[in-house]
């Protein structure tokens, strides 16, 4: 069983892996349709590890086992030996280029968030909508709109 997990696990990151880097592709092409795409992707993989990773801690539970790697260290030496420590090992540096990936994409989807919303409000102060305050202190646009009277 813990071979198996694992295997499904490594296939799963990898998978999300190819995906983060689609996300950034379209990040860096502001594709918007290819990042709604890799984002409902991201969603899927994401649920099915977190799957994984709840029968993975049940099968430790069952064993009296932490649910940390040293915990599972002990489950795989018990059970299937240094193979499955090795696929432990390229398991946990996926996860960790995963959520290095996932931060990064993060970062890359928070300046453009800022570029853009810059951008807005130039465009809006050019129209001469004028700028108010939220309760938080945001700037924000106050929609407004333009009747004519006739004279």
């Amino acid at each position: 069983m813990p071979t198996r997990l694992l295997a499904e696990e490594i296939a799963r990151y990898e998978t999300l892996l190819d995906l983060l880097e689609r996300e950034s592709e379209a990040l860096c092409r502001v594709d918007a349709r290819a990042l709604e795409d890799a984002a409902n992707a991201k969603f899927a993989v994401v649920g099915e590890l977190e799957r994984l990773e709840a029968e993975r801690h049940d099968a430790l539970t069952k064993e009296c086992l932490p649910h940390n790697d040293i915990g599972m260290r002990q489950w795989l030496a018990r059970l299937e030996g240094d193979a499955a420590c090795a696929a432990w090992e390229r398991l946990r540096d996926l996860a960790f280029r995963a959520r290095d990936a996932n931060a990064r994409n993060g970062r890359m989807l928070e300046r453009s968030r800022r570029h853009f919303a810059s951008a807005l409000r130039a465009l809006l102060g050019a129209a001469g909508v004028p700028e108010v305050y939220d309760a938080g202190g945001t700037a924000r646009a106050l929609a407004t709109s333009r009747v004519r009277v006739a004279t």
